[in-house]
């Protein structure tokens, strides 16, 4: 029995004495984002639409991405809470002198999960990691539609689609930490969506957000004593 507790007074001590601090965290970056079913309904919506000259002005293309975390840090473990916004559009459209005519998907998301964090080295000033995040995303796509006739007003309609996601995200960086208080980081990851089911009004629609693309994120995380 002596020699249980001497061991559970050990162990407790060798925790004790690693570095414990609550973290927030901000990082902006850029996504690349698949979406294969957008990509090629908004192809169909130019074919079948029968407008000679309209073309695809925005095809889903990469865009910015924030995202915020709080955390737990114990030595080489780093684990807590992640929210995430990402954006991108698709568009086909054609002005002249008569009017316009626009055909717009707006895709939102925003991600809600966890992540663990483990330092790949001792950490140090200078500390190389590995990540894995995971959780779900939110996605809500609008899809509006407008005409505008010179002289005799603009006719336009809109629908909405939303579904939930989920996503695991790998990533490698370093963190760079310049203070007791604060450092800064990069990284590099590739987001998997497996399921991207989108629905309209209760019903599965026919076109899915698939957000799986590459991730390269830079930015600040700052640090608290937790005890």
């Amino acid at each position: 029995m002596k020699k249980l507790l001497l061991l559970t007074c050990a162990l407790l001590i060798g925790a004790a004495v690693y570095s414990q601090e609550i973290t927030l965290e901000y990082h902006p970056g850029y996504g690349t984002y698949s979406m294969s079913d957008m990509k090629e309904y908004l192809k169909n919506a130019l074919q079948y639409g029968n407008l000679k000259g309209a073309k695809t002005t925005d095809n889903f293309s990469g865009y910015l991405t924030h995202d915020l975390r709080v955390g737990y840090l114990i030595n080489k473990h780093h684990f807590g809470l992640l929210f995430s916004h990402m954006n991108t559009v698709g568009q086909n459209h054609l002005a002249d002198y008569s009017g316009e005519y626009r055909y717009r998907i707006r895709v939102y998301g925003n991600k809600l999960g966890a992540f663990y964090r483990f330092a790949l080295t001792e950490p140090s000033k200078i500390t190389p990691f590995f990540e894995l995040s995971t959780g779900a995303v939110f996605s809500t796509a609008k899809i509006s539609q407008s005409f505008t006739i010179k002289d005799a007003g603009t006719e336009s309609d809109e629908a909405k689609l939303k579904g939930t996601n989920l996503f695991v995200q790998p990533a490698l960086g370093v963190i760079y930490r310049f203070s007791s208080f604060a450092s800064i980081s990069a990284s590099v990851g590739y987001e998997w969506d497996p399921l991207t089911r989108l629905n309209i009004e209760g019903s599965k629609a026919m076109i899915d957000a698939d957000w799986t693309g590459l991730r390269i994120n830079a930015g600040i995380i700052t640090y608290f004593k937790a005890k």
